[in-house]
């Protein structure tokens, strides 16, 4: 915000120092997104137990004698993990555009100080603003690339394609 004080003034100007106000005013925004591609489905991550069969004997002599106690091997713990890293999407400013309206609140004009006809004071000032951004919203995705025929029709040789 730009403004400038008086310290002496005539009906053919205003003399005084210009000074400059930067206010940082945080803000917040979300709107909904159309995706010209759908974003990488998020891959969840996996904890899978297994275990290995044990054959014992059983402890008492009042079963048959082939009979056997089938169970799993309690003295191990086996598992298989799998994590996977997403990439979250970011996103990149294309381009910005700012609309300002300044309103000077309570502008008046002194009557008992010689000022140009369209001088004024005022102690308050309202800003609004349109803020415009356009963004670009990326995600790092893996991309299978498939092998290159190295004979037959669209094979490379010497660097130039066969037709």
């Amino acid at each position: 915000i730009d403004f400038s004080t008086r310290t002496c003034s005539n009906f053919e100007g205003v003399c005084g120092e210009i000074h400059h106000c930067t206010v940082d005013v945080p803000f917040e925004c979300t709107t909904p997104v159309t995706f010209f591609r759908q974003p990488e489905v998020l891959r969840t991550n996996s904890r899978q137990e297994f275990e290995f069969l044990k054959e014992e004997d059983l402890p008492r002599k009042d079963f048959a004698e082939k009979d056997k106690l089938l169970s799993g091997d309690l003295s191990e713990f086996n598992q298989v993990s799998e994590e996977f890293f997403n990439e979250l999407p970011f996103c990149e400013l294309l381009s910005s555009r700012i609309i300002e309206f300044d309103e000077l609140i309570n502008r008046r004009r002194p009557s008992d100080i010689d000022l140009p006809f369209e001088e004024r004071f005022f102690r308050k000032i309202e800003e609004k603003m349109v803020i415009e951004l356009r963004l670009k919203i990326l995600q790092k995705r893996q991309v299978t690339i498939p092998p290159t025929p190295t004979s037959g029709p669209g094979a490379i040789e010497n660097n130039k394609v066969k037709k």
